[in-house]
């Protein structure tokens, strides 16, 4: 596996753990 495509997952997978946080998180 390339570095590249590696870093390229990493923000990938933290982008939609992020995002699947915010949209489990209940309206303040």
């Amino acid at each position: 596996m390339k570095r590249r495509d590696f870093l390229k997952t990493m923000a990938g997978g933290s982008l939609a753990a992020g995002s699947l946080l915010l949209l489990n998180q209940p309206a303040w």
